[in-house]
């Protein structure tokens, strides 16, 4: 493996430009939520991609994706979800691996620790193992403790059934979103997520770390995730350990997929009364936050659990963020 990958950068190395198409801007690299493959998604036009922070990608002449680059504004940047300004994505008969470089051309890790990124396919073309190398073409493990994700099972349409998180010594550890040792999905019938559920390793339904069996989700008619509630092996409404609602619901989505409003309920499935019940979010013309406020069912200021109310944002000349204000529902400004 790791004679691979040395090779594998030796050849990437050699060849810095090979998608055989015209590139195109998208809003985000990745809404597949299948893992199947990789999905953008809000095509933005040529002439607007710099009012936008935006991924430009690019196609063989298969189609397939070979680059993903980032642009904060019109301009290379290394802050990408995936940790740097460039993926590129290499395809062999048994598996894809995917590398990260930053705007200067060089080779970095990714937002998860590691330099590639290795995908073994199955003989449909789906993989069912994703490991981590350093620079060295050595294995490790992410920055979250998994060196092999392992898919257990698809569906026949090829989506991702049930899932575990290996750690370096073989153990299997709970996965980073819900704390489930066996995580199994359903989807909606436009491929969107549905549920989340605990199994033990056994097979037998569970609670999570978090004390919930299943994370329910709902997407509007734009693909935007929209709500998410937890339920336990009952199926009755709970809190998970680590948050204070037991659902939450974003609301006024605009066309960009910025979120409006946000709304908090408590395990009677109503509205928080101890906490804020309603978050309203303001944007300026480039789509960055610029006010946050919280709000008790009745609309009045309501500190949250930090003693805020209100959170102002500033940003400098490059377009990134300044600083970010704190206000109490008094207007007195929180250290």
């Amino acid at each position: 493996m790791r004679l691979f990958i040395l090779s594998l950068f030796m050849i990437i190395h050699a060849i810095p430009g090979f998608a055989q198409e015209k590139g195109k801007y998208y809003l985000k690299w990745n809404t597949d939520h299948t893992e199947r493959k990789i999905e953008p998604e809000f095509l933005i036009s040529d002439a607007d991609y710099n009012q936008h922070k935006v991924y430009y990608i690019e196609r063989d002449r298969e189609g397939r994706l070979e680059t993903i680059k980032f642009f904060f504004y019109g301009k290379p940047s290394n802050a990408a979800d995936f940790g740097a300004h460039e993926l590129r994505i290499l395809y062999f008969n048994e598996k894809v691996v995917r590398q990260y470089f930053n705007v200067e051309g060089q080779r970095v890790s990714g937002g998860a620790g590691a330099y590639a990124e290795i995908y073994q396919l199955d003989s449909s073309g789906f993989y069912t193992r994703k490991s981590y190398l350093n620079a060295a073409g050595e294995k490790i493990a992410d920055k979250y403790g998994v060196a092999d994700y392992q898919i257990l099972s698809r569906d026949s349409q090829g989506r991702r059934v049930s899932e575990r998180h290996i750690n370096l010594s073989g153990d299997v550890i709970p996965d980073r979103y819900n704390d489930f040792l066996e995580t199994r999905f359903t989807y909606d019938k436009n491929d969107h997520l549905k549920t989340r559920a605990a199994y033990d390793l056994q097979g037998n339904r569970a609670l999570g770390g978090g004390g919930y069996h299943t994370a329910y989700f709902w997407f509007d008619k734009k693909a935007n995730f929209n709500k998410e509630e937890f339920r336990n092996l009952e199926e009755a409404l709970v809190v998970p350990n680590d948050i204070h609602f037991a659902k939450i619901e974003f609301n006024n989505i605009d066309d960009f997929g910025r979120i409006q409003e946000v709304r908090y309920y408590g395990p009677d499935n109503q509205l928080l009364k101890d906490n804020p019940a309603i978050s309203v979010l303001s944007y300026d013309a480039l789509g960055r936050i610029i006010k946050r406020t919280y709000h008790s069912p009745d609309m009045e200021l309501m500190n949250n659990n930090r003693g805020v109310a209100t959170y102002v944002y500033s940003y400098k000349e490059d377009k990134t963020l300044n600083l970010r204000q704190g206000f109490d529902h008094k207007g007195v400004l929180i250290p």
